[in-house]
């Protein structure tokens, strides 16, 4: 079983964490929106919702309240007692980024798109550093304190930012929709 630091997971230390049955956050997202295809990764096993994180195949857990974890084998794990239907999507979402944006469009992409974040980022530190602003600054640095607040490994923080990003969600359901277009192929 990986440990925490191995993964990427999705959480936070406070706040109303919804809490529904595995079952009923399953409905619900195969009813939702891209519904079709994330029943198909449910049936499948490439998404695993759990009714808490105690059934989460990690060795160790971080501190905080997990909702989501992706596995080093792209698997994506949602604990449904502290999601709701409504912030189900977007965790999942977010899972998603991490478990295949970077096979989906390529590693020389992936890496000038990391390098980008990181640029954006840099700058909106040092924005902050200097008081100078930037109408992006907002985005930028709630991404960057999302991802600093869970503790991400310097070396994924770029990564971690840009799984945050709101702007990010038709990359991230490309991503979904090449990963099971993929797996059916292999099948």
């Amino acid at each position: 079983m990986p440990g925490a630091s191995e993964l990427n997971l999705f959480q936070w230390d406070a706040g109303d964490k919804g809490g529904v049955s595995s079952r009923d956050l399953s409905d619900a997202l195969s009813r939702g929106e891209n519904g079709t295809i994330i029943g198909k990764m449910l049936e499948s096993g490439r998404i695993v919702i759990h009714d808490d994180a105690s059934s989460l195949p990690v060795e160790e857990r971080p501190a905080g309240v997990i909702q989501g974890a992706t596995m080093p084998d792209g698997t994506v794990h949602l604990v449904a007692g502290n999601l709701s239907p409504e912030t189900a999507r977007g965790v999942l979402l977010h899972e998603v980024f991490h478990a295949g944006a970077q096979k989906l469009v390529g590693s020389r992409a992936w890496n000038a798109l990391m390098e980008r974040v990181q640029r954006a980022t840099n700058a909106a530190m040092e924005r902050a550093v200097t008081g100078q602003s930037h109408p992006s600054d907002d985005f930028w640095s709630a991404a960057l304190a999302r991802g600093q607040a869970v503790e991400v490994p310097t070396e994924h923080l770029a990564e971690e930012v840009a799984a945050y990003g709101d702007d990010g969600r038709e990359v991230q359901m490309r991503v979904l929709a090449s990963r099971h277009d993929r797996r059916s192929r292999q099948q």
